[in-house]
């Protein structure tokens, strides 16, 4: 897939942008899968940012419908999240999380599917509000990005679309500085999890009603 030109203004250094990166690899990786180290590999000097971006952009695309997204990506972006809580001063991810990998067609769809959206979105963003962005920030933010990342894995119907876009509103805040974004992450997580929590408490009780009346 041919990486289109950043749009004008959108560039505000030479550090290319996250939309960039993804389709110039996309467009370079000529193997027939995809590994996750070799994505981790993009990371520049975004750290954590980028891999949680990474990670929860195609738990956003819920049409992709590729079997196993959500899990495979669910646990390594939990463990970024984790990792990040802890204060590491950057990413790493363990062996047999690195080694796990996607077909390079499925790799091209959620490239495809995810890009036009990344793009628009990363016009949006300025630094601003970067207190909210810095490194004091950043474990508070990993634990609640790791509290999303387990719902995620969840086998929850449609529950891992709400999660994963606020993990990717947090990362991109954190990337390009923008604590407006990272706000924005945070409110539609915590809605998010309130949503996914009447979700579960609705099969439990249907669960308990089918035990009492249809069972007993």
């Amino acid at each position: 897939m041919p990486s289109e030109p950043e749009p004008p203004g959108c560039s505000r250094s030479a550090t290319p942008r996250t939309s960039t990166l993804l389709a110039n690899f996309a467009e370079q990786h000529t193997q027939e899968r995809v590994y996750l180290k070799e994505m981790s590999g993009l990371l520049g000097n975004r750290s954590f940012g980028f891999l949680l971006l990474l990670f929860a952009l195609p738990n956003t695309l819920p049409i992709i419908g590729i079997p196993g997204v959500s899990t495979l990506i669910g646990i390594p972006l939990a463990i970024i999240a984790l990792q990040m809580m802890a204060g590491l001063p950057e990413p790493k991810l363990p062996t047999w999380v690195a080694q796990r990998s996607l077909h390079r067609d499925d790799f091209q769809r959620i490239i495809n599917a995810m890009m036009p959206w990344l793009r628009k979105l990363e016009q949006l963003t300025e630094p601003r509000w970067l207190g909210v962005t810095g490194l004091a920030s950043e474990r508070w933010l990993g634990a609640f990005c790791l509290v999303l990342a387990l719902v995620l894995v969840l086998p929850i119907p449609l529950g891992n679309l709400a999660p994963a876009v606020a993990v990717a509103f947090i990362a991109l805040g954190l990337i390009e500085k923008d604590g407006i974004f990272v706000a924005l992450g945070l409110v539609i997580g915590v809605g998010s999890l309130a949503l996914v929590a009447g979700m579960v408490l609705a099969m439990a009780l249907t669960a308990i009603f089918f035990v009492r009346e249809v069972l007993s």
